[in-house]
């Protein structure tokens, strides 16, 4: 009994150890790539760096919020879009902590290919109608990201929780077959957020990340 006391107090503080070098080893690798992700955001920019307008307190809440979510493990893409976001913008509309907050709580829960299918959408909203913009987001997406019509609409309607885009019912629907009967759009909401993080440069300089 005494012995396996033993026994078991020497494993759990060597699990411990281990554990404990493991798990800064990884937190010092994600932190590493955020600084380099924000850096070479940054240097994309146009020098309109939000940090820079805010006070040291503020700037020192964003800072943690996107090492907490490069912590947590959030993939490149999402970081990456936050850090567009503290980058900064000339049309990009003046932002406080505690709005980089919310936005950063959206874009974190997002999938690489929810972050697509939302720039594909919104980088037709200014040349084309409704139904146009959803008929070229499907081509570009189908079967690249989607096997069939109905992945891309359970995708589509999974956004709509965040309010980034919207389904717009069409009456009397003669449609594609697979189609549920409407067309997607991006909201007012992504019109915003789109002003603030530069979703297809992200999605761009990441594809070129050796």
């Amino acid at each position: 009994m005494f012995l396996s006391a033993i026994v078991s107090k020497v494993f759990d503080e060597f699990a411990t150890r281990t554990f404990g070098i493991v798990l800064r080893s990884i937190m010092n690798k994600r932190a590493e790539s955020a600084r380099e992700i924000a850096l070479e955001e940054i240097r994309s920019g146009n020098g309109n760096i939000v940090l820079n307008s805010l006070d040291q307190d503020e700037a020192v809440a964003i800072l943690w919020r996107y090492l907490r979510a490069a912590e947590e493990g959030a993939a490149r893409i999402n970081l990456r879009l936050m850090a567009s976001i503290m980058a900064g913008n000339k049309t990009a509309p003046f932002i406080h902590a505690d709005e980089f907050l919310i936005w950063s709580d959206l874009l974190t829960s997002l999938t690489k290919t929810e972050i697509v299918l939302l720039a594909n959408l919104h980088k037709e909203c200014s040349a084309l109608d409704w139904s146009q913009r959803d008929e070229v987001t499907r081509k570009a997406m189908i079967p690249q990201y989607f096997q069939t019509e109905h992945e891309f609409e359970i995708a589509a309607f999974a956004l709509i929780r965040t309010g980034l885009i919207v389904q717009i019912a069409i009456s009397g629907w003669d449609g594609p077959e697979g189609r549920l009967g409407g067309v997607f759009k991006t909201s007012p909401r992504m019109t915003k957020l789109a002003r603030l993080a530069d979703f297809e440069g992200a999605l761009s300089r990441e594809a070129n990340v050796p």
